[in-house]
């Protein structure tokens, strides 16, 4: 049996004292040199004031940044000095996150009593581990299947990070019934529950984990902090940066969890492929995510790129051709920029699995509507049916 491990980075977001973003704007910006793209790149790991959503990493490229009031004057002044081209997607933010929890909340209010998960729309934490625990005591043995939820560690706040492996036979759906027999699959739907949590109760575009890593700022960029050329590249070692990669390689306790389950798992069989999904941008990506030597120069290309960049083009072909979108495919490093401490690549580094694969889910910000949802799942689907096809012909 061969074993498949896919592991979810989820944020997403609802209620306590949420903050609603009142006055932070977003911009845009179309960088027309080589200094203007290496600009923004260092205001994006010098500026800890500043959020990018979408990184500097080529000429014409969009790079979106939310700016909290107080810094926008300055921030406006730097990026007029360079004669960037701008403009402002959001001229008050806070108007789109309130419609957000207007609408959220006015759909829960709606929910017929004792559904435990509504797959067309954003779910709690307390909800989806509920519906994992209901997976493994009776939803899957109706099915003919076999779930194990298993507690794979615990948070700085003391939450579990729970996986589920699916196995055995389903029998309905013909495409679903030869990849249930075929692997095992096992799941972490969510790698942050503090954060995560976090993303529902206070601040809807929250990225890191909760852990204290000052006496003023929390939080650790999980994707950076994995212990494979950790801090190496495209990453902050300010605290209070978003893309603060911590203390040291798999300082954090999240980190730690999902790299011994992930040893634990291919250890059992080997790993084949293992997914490490996030939001947002359209892309499809592998190792590596640094540059040669580190010197910020040229990507850095694994001994088996070929491989794996041409089971990335089947896959985001069958993904672009559900509804008609553009995905960008390759290397993180060719794709976004150059970073390092990813799961991918520490997965790949350490423990030898050969198809890590790091994908940015649809969407042009955090907050997305419910209705892409489907959307999402309906081409991601048809992406997973296409890789498989492809790995079954090359093991064939």
């Amino acid at each position: 049996m061969k074993f498949v491990l896919v592991s979810l980075l989820l944020v997403a977001a609802v209620a306590a004292e949420r903050f609603y973003y009142e006055g932070y704007k977003v911009y845009d910006m179309y960088p027309s040199s080589i200094e203007e793209v290496d600009f923004l790149h260092e205001l994006m790991l010098t500026d800890d004031n500043l959020d990018f959503w979408e990184e500097p990493n080529r000429m014409g490229g969009k790079v979106t940044v939310m700016v909290a009031p107080e810094h926008q004057s300055t921030f406006v002044g730097a990026v007029q000095a360079e004669n960037l081209i701008m403009s402002i997607r959001h001229e008050d933010l806070g108007e789109h996150v309130k419609q957000f929890w207007e609408d959220y909340d006015t759909r829960r209010s709606q929910r017929a009593p004792g559904i435990l998960i509504d797959f067309d729309d954003f779910n709690t934490l307390e909800e989806i581990e509920e519906w994992m625990y209901s997976l493994e005591s009776s939803e899957c043995a109706a099915q003919g299947l076999f779930c194990e939820v298993r507690n794979i560690g615990s948070t700085y706040e003391g939450r579990d990070i729970l996986s589920l492996r699916l196995v055995s036979e389903y029998g309905v759906d013909s495409t679903v019934t030869r990849l249930v027999d075929t692997y095992d699959w096992y799941f972490v739907p969510v790698f942050n529950p503090d954060g995560y949590k976090y993303t529902h109760d206070n601040a809807r575009y929250w990225r890191k984990n909760r852990s204290p890593v000052s006496s003023t700022c929390y939080g650790v960029d999980l994707n950076r902090n994995h212990d494979y050329n950790w801090g190496e590249e495209g990453v902050s070692h300010s605290p209070c940066s978003d893309l603060y990669c911590g203390e040291s390689g798999a300082s954090e306790l999240e980190t730690q969890a999902v790299q011994d389950e992930i040893t634990r798992v291919n250890g059992l069989s080997g790993i084949q492929v293992l997914m490490t999904f996030h939001s947002y941008g359209n892309m499809w990506m592998h190792p590596w995510g640094n540059t040669i030597n580190f010197n910020g120069v040229t990507c850095e290309r694994a001994d088996d790129h070929d491989d794996m960049y041409s089971l990335a083009v089947v896959t985001a072909d069958a993904i672009q051709a559900t509804h008609n979108t553009r995905w960008s495919r390759g290397t993180s490093c060719e794709v976004i920029y150059e970073t390092t401490g990813g799961t991918d690549d520490w997965a790949k580094g350490v423990e030898g699995v050969k198809y890590t694969i790091c994908p940015e889910l649809r969407g042009n910000d955090f907050v997305v509507l419910p209705s892409q949802i489907a959307l999402s799942f309906q081409e991601i689907w048809n992406g997973l049916v296409a890789q498989e096809a492809e790995l079954n012909v090359r093991q064939n």
